[in-house]
């Protein structure tokens, strides 16, 4: 069971890496 604390910081990756491209789209969509 040492794959949960694993996927946990995997998830923390994964969500710190997608916000990161993320707000690059809506600044595009979005003119100022």
């Amino acid at each position: 069971m040492n794959w949960l604390p694993i996927f946990i910081l995997l998830i923390t990756l994964i969500v710190t890496f997608i916000p990161a491209p993320k707000t690059e789209e809506p600044n595009d969509s979005s003119p100022c």
